[in-house]
């Protein structure tokens, strides 16, 4: 089947580059207003346990201070040799993915067979430098 282009490639380039650049300025933006919101939810919440408040109802809106507790694995060998005598749910042997397709590339180039279990994908993409 053929396909109809339109457009020039030139232009299609163009596009590709302008949807680039936008996608990137949507990234900062996002993550300048991600920073802004963490930190006014970090001051209004110490404002609010300072002050005593327990909540405040605004236009509709419940404002709750509220915990959540996470872990946080400070020697892995220890909790992981604990784990596996306690709970073995805890814990799970992961791939490592960059050393992995680094193997696979390797595989590849030299011709040889992927080990047992692995395949592979390619993503085609269109890279951008600058002359």
């Amino acid at each position: 089947m053929t396909t109809i282009h339109t457009n020039s490639i030139e232009d299609e380039a163009r596009a590709l580059r302008s949807l680039r650049e936008k996608r990137d300025q949507l990234k900062a933006e996002f993550e300048e207003a991600d920073e802004a919101y963490k930190g006014a939810v970090e001051r209004l919440y110490e404002r609010m346990d300072e002050t005593g408040v327990d909540g405040l109802k605004i236009d509709g809106i419940n404002f709750v201070p509220s915990e959540t507790v996470y872990a946080n694995v400070q020697d892995r060998a220890a909790f992981v040799e604990w784990a596996r005598t306690h709970d073995e749910e805890l814990v799970e042997d992961r791939e490592r993915k960059a050393l992995l397709n680094q193997l696979v590339r390797e595989r590849l180039d030299n011709g040889e067979p992927m080990p047992p279990g692995i395949g592979f994908y390619v993503r085609e993409t269109i890279a951008q430098r600058s002359s």
